[in-house]
């Protein structure tokens, strides 16, 4: 019975043993993994509804999960009227339409939803927000009465009337003769965002017809970055710290990938050397209470591991290759969800049978290798398998 009974407590010790290890490495997958899993994930780009703008870092849409991938002072809405497009609000000064977003050269064009730009300027103030103008010029707005010739100046159509005209001249020394011979009145001499230093070939105005307000931001610099064919990302969830994740057409996100792997590998691998040790040890115990007391022999069932899918059933699963449209059916958006590289034209991609959740080939499959389920929805597509 003493033989039983030491072979029993050395199971047991070495059980729980074989449980702490299985911990450790599922606690260290969550230490170490998780969170640049989940980050990446939140982080991909968003559009309104229609619109062709991709909004990403530093920017960040209000009211999604995402909103610790943007950086402070950039968010944006989408508006209500249909199409829906990106909304900027300016503090002290409204919100703008957004045209478009140059990632490279940090700057974003804007225009008046109300198509009356230098109506907003007479107010705009860019102190409270992040943006800032790429040049800024004294304008004097003048409002005179009505004359043809002050076409060549640049009248300013939405503010002008049938008895007067707005203009808006850049030199004082023209500003003052306006006021002098032709009796114009000043409505206000503010600083101006536009698009370039003024040239003598100018002249003395600026068409601000055209609706179009270009601002730029310093902060955070991810010029490089992005000249380069990156990204710019925070490091994680609790450090403003920024840096350049690899984003380049062909290998966008493969590090993502690689992470995914490797996080999934390493707990199974010290999961089984666990195993594997339990086992031996188990073995022995078992053949010392052969030769004492057989009679009382306790056999442990084997602990079965889980696997994912086998190579023939994955190979079973719906591959396709992109068009020049990049439409894939289903539930599915243009971005990876794995390694949340934008899908190109003529990569080939795997669908789930069941959920139609689709993925880069050359991701899903390493996953359905070391796991059955969906990394979306969590659903297994092949329950038998």
């Amino acid at each position: 019975m003493s033989t039983y009974t030491s072979s029993h407590s050395f199971l047991s010790t070495n059980t729980v043993s074989f449980t702490i290890t299985c911990d450790l490495a599922i606690y260290l997958f969550l230490l170490f993994f998780s969170p640049s899993i989940i980050a990446a994930q939140n982080c991909s780009a968003a559009t309104c509804s229609s619109s062709a703008i991709r909004i990403r870092f530093p920017f960040h849409l209000e009211g999604s999960r995402s909103q610790h991938c943007g950086y402070p002072g950039f968010s944006l809405s989408c508006s209500s009227s249909l199409p829906r497009k990106p909304v900027v609000k300016l503090p002290n000064s409204g919100e703008f339409y957004v045209r478009n977003i140059n990632y490279i050269k940090q700057q974003i064009n804007l225009y008046d939803p109300e198509n009356c730009l230098p109506e907003r300027l007479l107010r705009l103030d860019l102190s409270e927000s992040p943006y800032l103008g790429a040049y800024r010029l004294n304008f004097t707005f003048l409002s005179c009465p009505r004359n043809p010739g002050f076409r060549s100046f640049g009248v300013i159509d939405c503010l002008s009337n049938g008895t007067n005209t707005v203009l808006a001249i850049s030199d004082s020394f023209w500003a003052f003769n306006m006021i002098s011979y032709f009796s114009c009145a000043t409505i206000a001499t503010i600083p101006v965002p536009v698009p370039r230093p003024m040239k003598e070939e100018d002249g003395y105005s600026v068409d601000f017809n055209n609706n179009n307000l270009q601002l730029s931001w310093d902060r955070p610099n991810c010029r490089s970055c992005e000249k380069n064919g990156g990204t710019c990302r925070f490091k994680n969830h609790t450090r403003q710290e920024i840096s350049c994740f690899d984003q380049k057409a062909g290998n966008g996100g493969r590090e993502i990938a690689r992470i995914v792997s490797l996080s999934i590998t390493l707990p199974v691998l010290i999961c089984g050397i666990g195993i594997a040790c339990h086992r031996c040890c188990r073995n022995r115990v078992s053949r010392g209470g052969d030769e004492s007391r057989s009679s009382e022999q306790t056999i442990l069932q084997p602990t079965v591991v889980a696997v994912g899918l086998s190579e023939k059933t994955i190979q079973t699963f719906a591959k396709l290759e992109l068009g020049e449209s990049r439409r894939i059916v289903g539930p599915n958006d243009v971005v990876c969800p794995i390694c949340l590289s934008e899908y190109l034209p003529k990569e080939v991609l795997r669908c789930i049978p069941e959920c139609n959740h689709c993925f880069h080939a050359d991701c899903i499959d390493p996953w359905l290798r070391m796991n059955q389920k969906c990394p979306i929805c969590r659903n297994c597509p092949c329950p038998n398998a």
